[in-house]
């Protein structure tokens, strides 16, 4: 989530996050170590060495790097997100619905004021069968969603069944945006697609989305 600065790829500080858009994340790991080591580690890379942990199942070891992060900018929502989404993947559901709950209330937001944690919080409230934090979800989802707004605001549309999942996938494919990112937007477009199906008891579709979002 929020892979960050790409201001200057040029230069060796920002390369993790250039790194981090090819999908190199053996790499960035390798870089960001040593960027630490040398203590020239700044936030912004050291949130995208968690986020490349993440991308190789390293869930502990980036939600140690997200912990830090959350300490030091309590307020910026990703870094919730992310251990919450560490949390999750290590079997601690109670853990990491209280950080996305917490990402709801931050002052600094993704974009999409929020849509992406409502939506993780929606996910989480099915799986866990928690009428209480669904209905919660769902209402923020409802406050976020406009027809014709920018990624990521249609993941509420489709999670509120006010567009399909085809028209979801569509609008990431169409928008204007570099390679790299377009890639994260199917990502994501093909995990909600298969969340949706699975939601509406088609394990089929479900299974076949959820690979593609795997890549």
């Amino acid at each position: 989530n929020d892979p960050v600065h790409m201001s200057d790829p040029e230069t060796d500080k920002h390369l993790p996050g250039v790194l981090l858009m090819e999908g190199k994340f053996q790499e960035v790991c390798h870089l960001c170590q040593e960027q630490s080591l040398k203590g020239v580690l700044d936030k912004v890379e050291e949130a995208n060495w968690a986020i490349a942990l993440m991308n190789l199942g390293r869930f502990e070891q980036a939600g140690d790097i997200h912990q830090r992060l959350m300490a030091n900018d309590p307020e910026i929502s990703s870094s919730h997100v992310n251990y919450a989404i560490c949390e999750w993947y290590q079997n601690r559901p109670s853990s990491a619905l209280a950080a996305w709950t917490k990402a709801l209330s931050c002052k600094y937001k993704s974009l999409g004021g929020g849509v992406e944690v409502a939506a993780m919080l929606y996910y989480a409230s099915i799986k866990t069968a928690d009428g209480k934090l669904e209905k919660k979800a769902l209402n923020k989802l409802r406050k976020l969603w406009k027809p014709g707004l920018d990624w990521p605001l249609p993941i509420a549309g489709c999670l509120l069944n006010d567009i399909s999942s085809t028209t979801l996938l569509e609008q990431a494919k169409d928008t204007p945006i570099p390679p790299a990112l377009r890639q994260r937007y199917l990502c994501q477009a093909y995990f909600w697609q298969g969340f949706q199906a699975q939601r509406d008891g088609s394990p089929t579709k479900a299974t076949g989305a959820f690979k593609k979002s795997a890549g």
